[in-house]
C-alpha cells in the first residue's frame, strides 16, 4: 500500500460522505443565489459578495470538518494500527490522508465557483473572469489554511470532539479577538491611536511592515486582502495563507509520527 493508494481511498470515502455532499451543494447554491441576487453592474462589489462573509465562514467550516478528523480518526477507529500492519509508513498515512482531503476541499470550492460562473455567464454582468478566478483561488487558500490548522489539532487531540472544538476555537480567535488583542495594540504602537475596526486595515504606503504582518497574520484578514480586486495582488496575505496551510500540518506530522496508537 502506497501514499497514492491511501490518497485514492480518502477521496473515495469522502465522496460517499452525505455530510460533505450536502455542504458542497449548499455552498454552490449559496454562490448561485448571490450571483443572481446582486446587481450585476459593479464587478468589485459583486466579487466582494462572492468572496465575502459567506465564504469567510462556510469554507473554513468545511476545511475544519475535513481536517479535524483526518488523523485522530485513524487512531480512534484503530485503522492506523491495521495500516501499520502492512508495508506502509506513518508518513504514507499522513500524506495520503491530508492530501486527499485537501484535493476534496479544492474541488468543492471549484464546483461552487463554476456554478457561480455559469450563472454569471447566463446573466449579463460586468464581472471580470480573472477577478472571479482570483476570488476562487483565495477562497481555496482560506479553506486550506483552516484545513492545515485542523490537521495540526487532529494530530495532538485525544479524540475527535477535542480536535473539532480546538479547530473551531482557532477560527473564532482569528475574528474579533485577533483585532482586539493583537491588531488594536499594534495600531496604538504604529499609529499612536486605536481606530475603529474598519480603519485598522494597514496602509502599505504609511504603516510599518510589521503592522501589516500582524494584521494579515489572521487567515481571515489575509483572505479579505487577497480578494480585493480593486488593488493589485499583495503577496504578504498570500504568504500568510500558505503559512497557515503548511506549518500547523507540519507540526501535526511531527506529533503523528511518534503518537501512541495503543
Amino acid at each position: 500500500m502506497t501514499t497514492y493508494t491511501l490518497f485514492r481511498r480518502e477521496i473515495t470515502d469522502l465522496r460517499r460522505s452525505r455530510l460533505l455532499v450536502a455542504l458542497v451543494g449548499c455552498f454552490a447554491a449559496l454562490l448561485a443565489v448571490a450571483a443572481l441576487a446582486y446587481p450585476p453592474d459593479d464587478p468589485v462589489d459583486l466579487t466582494s459578495l462572492l468572496g465575502g462573509e459567506l465564504n469567510g465562514l462556510a469554507v473554513p467550516t468545511v476545511g475544519i470538518l475535513l481536517g479535524a478528523f483526518a488523523l485522530v480518526d485513524e487512531v480512534e477507529t484503530g485503522r492506523l494500527g491495521v495500516l501499520l500492519g502492512v508495508p506502509v509508513t506513518r508518513r504514507d498515512v499522513f500524506v495520503g490522508t491530508v492530501l486527499g482531503r485537501a484535493v476534496v476541499l479544492v474541488g468543492a470550492v471549484a464546483v461552487g465557483f463554476l456554478v457561480a460562473g455559469a450563472v454569471l455567464w447566463v446573466r449579463p454582468t460586468a464581472l471580470d473572469p480573472v477577478a472571479l478566478a482570483r476570488v476562487a483561488c483565495a477562497t481555496a487558500g482560506l479553506g486550506l489554511a483552516f484545513l492545515g490548522i485542523a490537521v495540526g489539532w487532529s494530530a495532538f487531540a485525544a479524540d475527535r470532539m477535542r480536535a473539532l472544538g480546538a479547530s473551531f476555537a482557532a477560527l473564532l480567535s482569528f475574528g474579533a479577538p485577533w483585532e482586539l488583542f493583537v491588531v488594536a495594540p499594534a495600531s496604538l504602537l504604529a499609529r499612536g491611536s486605536v481606530q475603529l475596526s474598519s480603519s485598522l486595515e494597514p496602509a502599505i504606503a504609511t504603516d510599518p511592515a510589521w503592522y501589516s504582518l500582524l494584521y494579515w497574520g489572521s487567515p481571515t484578514n489575509a483572505f479579505r486582502a487577497a480578494i480585493s480586486v480593486s488593488e493589485p495582488v499583495v503577496w504578504m496575505p498570500v504568504t500568510v495563507l500558505v503559512f497557515w496551510t503548511v506549518v500547523p500540518a507540519t507540526v501535526g506530522y511531527w506529533r503523528f509520527r511518534s503518537r501512541d496508537i495503543a
